[in-house]
């Protein structure tokens, strides 16, 4: 069952009696770590319900997700979340201070009262040390402005090694940033998030992805049977076609126009534009612009930021823009709830007009492109600003 039309929850607008915890996610696919993760967030928060904001057709890795935005969505209201909304597709592209802080401040705005995280620590106090330690933080930024990766300024501190406690270390650098209420929890991140292996209690969503090969037989036992099936008829994305579209890009634009992009710095834009024109595969052209001061998911990012035009002004102004909620799915139980948010209906594109700040309205412009980019790379229509939230049912 779907709604009417788009919802874009403005935030709190009356009293809600529900005690809501948030959790920013990717479930890329949705696995049984994830229903462990939402079951302790219950048991640790206490809350009546939970709320997920979700990465949309492309997620941190700087890749397609491996299933379409709604499909994800809906999986995680049948495992138990209550509403899913998509944290915008300029974020899930973003390095992590970046992608932590937008999705912390939606569901700040959402009024949930406490967050729920993994980590590989899984000890709260020793994550936020470190989120605190200020001289700590500003040497990295130093050192991420002169281009150097995060592993790289990293490397001297052994807890900023493990990718769940960085991000969970940024989730409470954003609650300290915007002056939230909001209370953390943390659990302690079951397997390696780096493993191939699907023979251990709790498989990661990277030896999911890579069972594909085996058309996911050894994968059965972590997910439900409706995951299962949409997995074994999701087409891989096309790197080629893929590549076509970036070298045309990158060929018929200036380098200042790129030098602009989120995440170009130190003139990689002349290098991308150069690897691109002598080269005749996607293969090809990864080899040439591949080295170890890039790591290959910052490299992967910022070439879906070219192709979706996703620039550093935008998110710079986003910290200080409204903000929107867009709804992926919602429990028919939670739809009641909705009520107690100011909303915007949106029925149309000409209904973008309703959206006064320019900068909402660049983001709602990216997540339309990263959805037609995703269909033309999967093969999959995946319209977005049409497309209606879906009403899980009991």
């Amino acid at each position: 069952m779907r709604l009417c039309a788009l919802i874009f929850l403005r935030g709190i607008m009356s009293e809600m009696p529900l005690k809501l915890c948030g959790i920013v996610c990717e479930y890329n696919p949705f696995h049984s770590g994830h229903r462990l993760h939402l079951n302790r967030a219950k048991e640790l928060s206490g809350c009546d319900a939970l709320v997920c904001v979700m990465s949309g057709n492309f997620v941190q890795r700087g890749e397609p997700a491996i299933l379409d935005k709604f499909t994800r969505a809906a999986e995680a209201v049948h495992q138990g979340a209550a509403l899913v909304i998509e944290l915008p597709a300029a974020f899930c592209l973003s390095a992590a201070p970046d992608f932590a802080y937008y999705a912390v401040k939606l569901l700040d705005q959402m009024g949930v009262q406490s967050i729920c995280f993994g980590s590989e620590c899984g000890e709260l106090t020793a994550l936020q040390a470190v989120a605190n330690d200020r001289t700590l933080h500003s040497n990295l930024k130093t050192e991420l402005d002169a281009g150097i990766s995060f592993a790289q300024a990293a490397c001297n501190h052994p807890l900023l090694q493990a990718p769940n406690n960085i991000l969970a270390v940024e989730y409470l650098r954003a609650l300290h940033e915007i002056k939230s209420f909001i209370t953390p929890f943390t659990i302690k991140r079951q397997g390696n998030y780096h493993s191939d292996c699907v023979d251990t209690p709790y498989a990661s969503a990277s030896a999911i992805r890579a069972d594909r090969k085996n058309n996911y037989e050894n994968s059965t036992t972590y997910l439900s049977r409706n995951c299962l099936e949409a997995l074994r008829c999701a087409a891989l994305p096309d790197l080629e076609k893929f590549f076509v579209l970036l070298k045309y890009k990158l060929c018929t634009s200036l380098p200042k126009q790129l030098e602009q992009i989120n995440g170009i710095t130190e003139g990689l834009q002349n290098r991308l534009i150069r690897s691109a024109a002598i080269s005749n595969s996607f293969e090809k052209f990864w080899e040439r612009i591949s080295s170890k001061r890039y790591p290959s998911g910052r490299l992967r990012r910022i070439l879906i930021n070219t192709l979706l035009d996703i620039d550093k002004k935008t998110i710079f102004n986003s910290k200080y823009a409204p903000g929107y909620f867009k709804v992926l799915a919602v429990s028919h139980d939670f739809l009641r709830n909705l009520k107690y948010f100011e909303t915007a209906l949106l029925m149309t594109n000409e209904d973008l007009n309703k959206i006064s700040n320019q900068t909402e309205k660049e983001l709602l412009r990216i997540d339309s492109t990263a959805s037609l980019l995703y269909g033309l790379l999967t093969g999959k229509s995946c319209p977005d600003l049409l497309s209606h939230p879906q009403i899980m049912e009991p």
